[in-house]
C-alpha cells in the first residue's frame, strides 16, 4: 500500500483498515499518534514533519526488504520446481545455494539476526 493512503488514513479513521498487513497498521499507528501530539501541542510542526518523514521512510524501506525476500522465495521455489525431468547438474545446485544464502541475508536485513 502506498504511505500517503496510510497517511490519508490516519488522518480521518479512528482505527487502521481490517485490510491492512501488520506493517500498514505500525505506520498508520505511528502516524496517528503523531497526529495526536502534534493536535495536542506536545510536539513542534518542525518535529512533526521530521518524525513523520524517519516513519514513512522507515515503512518504505521495510516494504522493499519484504519485496526482496518474496522475489527471492519465487526465484527458489522456481530453480527447486522446475521442471520436472530436469538434470541436477552443478551449475543449478550452485543456482540454488546462491539464491538461499541471498534469502538468507534478505531475511536477516528485515528481521534482524536471531
Amino acid at each position: 500500500m502506498d504511505s500517503k493512503e496510510i497517511i490519508k488514513d490516519a488522518m480521518k479513521l479512528e482505527t487502521p483498515p481490517r485490510h491492512y498487513n501488520l506493517l500498514e497498521i505500525q505506520c498508520f499507528l505511528s502516524i496517528k499518534q503523531l497526529v495526536i501530539m502534534f493536535n495536542n501541542k506536545q510536539i513542534t510542526t518542525e518535529n512533526a514533519s521530521e518524525t513523520k518523514r524517519l516513519i514513512i521512510t522507515k515503512y518504505e524501506k521495510n516494504v522493499e526488504k519484504i519485496k526482496n525476500v518474496e522475489s527471492l522465495m519465487i526465484n527458489l521455489k522456481n530453480i527447486l520446481n522446475g521442471e520436472e525431468e530436469k538434470e541436477v547438474t552443478k551449475e543449478s545446485v550452485q543456482e540454488a545455494l546462491n539464491t538461499s544464502f541471498k534469502l538468507i541475508k534478505a531475511m536477516e536485513e528485515l528481521y534482524g539476526k536471531q
